[in-house]
């Protein structure tokens, strides 16, 4: 048999493993790039406080048994310079496989799943993104001892869209940190800096998804101890800088998830869940607002048994800066929660210790630094008021 027959065989047995990976594994970046081009978001608004986490796109055997395949192939025709440096120098297996293939632009899917001792990382980056999209999909899954970290980041962003998906899920000694990140977006700069450096697991995961805005998504789940923070933030929203620095340097758990996803307003649900030694702090804040500064500092800094403090603040606003600073460095459990929503206004439901303060007003400044509960809520309303927000809302029947 000649050398040319061989190399044909394995070629064809290598690649029929891999479309069986692809068919059998639901986060195959095919099937990744059908998901986030349905601009369907895979959150639902408010947050549970231990948000389910869809599986990382971590290979599958056999892709297992390879580093540093199926990197640049199928790149437009002015295309240069998609999937270098991946799958290089690693002591685990599966790892730098499938970055950088059918892209459009310049300089997708670069310097993956490098140098791990771990195994299945830095897999499915940079693929699929459109005409001078540029720069996506890179430096995600190197440097880990844990394994499936840094995979499915930067895929199938939309035309001109620059740096989606960049250094998640890197410097790991936990497993499942920094997936799906930085995918189907219109904005750029989205779903940057996500899971790396935590020794727990599924931290930074599924942040900075399908956005028509910029810079949603960045800097969450980041130097955790523990487990299950700073995942699902920034999806979805049509303005900038929403979801932002969510769940990092916890000790515990389910910290900082689900924050500043669906707003058109810039900079809600940012700085949440942070610093905690308790479980489930700063969950569900600063989702779907019409304005900015929603649902921003709510529960850090709470120490072990002031858990489950700072979440569901900042949520549904038609202003800004309302539910931020609430349930912080709390002394008791359940501190701060369900402040600042549903308002028509601005500056309500801040800085409470107290819950369900600052909700459904038509006017500004009700709500705040209360320790006590249900003080503030639907204030200023008018006969005339009601009317002019059902005819601008479309809801029923008045307060």
């Amino acid at each position: 048999m000649s050398a040319k027959s061989l190399r044909i065989i394995i070629t064809v047995c290598v690649l029929s493993s891999l479309l069986s990976f692809g068919e059998s594994n639901p986060t195959s970046w095919r099937q990744t790039a059908l998901k986030y081009t349905s601009k369907s978001p895979p959150f639902s608004v408010p947050a549970p406080a231990s948000p389910t986490l869809a599986p990382a796109a971590a290979p599958a055997s056999p892709l297992l048994l390879l580093n540093g395949a199926l990197n640049g192939n199928d790149n437009g025709p002015n295309a240069n310079g998609n999937g270098n440096d991946n799958g290089n120098q690693n002591s685990g297996v599966g790892n730098g496989n499938i970055n950088g293939n059918d892209n459009q632009g310049d300089g997708n899917g670069n310097i993956n799943g490098n140098e791990n001792e771990g195994s299945g990382n830095g897999n499915v980056n940079g693929n699929g993104n459109g005409e001078d999209a540029n720069s996506n999909g890179q430096v995600n899954g190197n440097n880990n001892i844990g394994n499936e970290n840094g995979n499915t980041n930067g895929n199938v962003n939309g035309p001109d869209s620059v740096g989606n998906g960049l250094n998640n899920g890197n410097s790991n000694i936990g497993d499942k940190n920094g997936n799906q990140n930085g995918n189907g977006n219109i904005g750029g700069q989205n779903g940057v800096s996500n899971g790396n450096q935590n020794t727990g697991d599924e931290n930074g995961n599924q942040n900075g998804n399908t956005n028509d805005g910029n810079q949603n998504g960045l800097g969450n789940g980041n130097f955790n101890g523990d487990s299950k923070n700073g995942n699902l933030n920034g999806n979805g929203n049509g303005g900038d800088a929403n979801g932002i620095d969510n769940g990092n340097a916890n000790e515990g758990n389910n910290n900082g998830n689900n924050n500043g996803n669906i707003n058109n307003g810039d900079g809600n649900g940012e700085g949440n869940g942070n610093n905690n030694d308790s479980d489930g702090n700063g969950n569900g804040n600063g989702n779907g607002n019409t304005g900015s500064g929603n649902g921003s500092g709510n529960g850090s800094e709470n120490k072990q048994g002031a858990g489950g403090s700072g979440n569901n603040n900042g949520n549904g606003n038609i202003g800004d800066n309302n539910g931020s600073f609430n349930g912080v460095d709390s002394s008791l459990p359940g501190s701060g929660n369900g402040n600042g929503n549903g308002n028509i206004g601005s500056n309500n439901g801040n800085n409470n210790q107290g819950s369900g303060n600052g909700n459904g007003n038509y006017g500004d400044g009700h709500g705040n630094n209360q320790t006590g509960n249900g003080i503030g809520n639907g204030q200023g309303w008018t006969a005339f008021d009601w009317k002019v927000a059902k005819d601008a809302l479309g809801v029923g029947a008045g307060p």
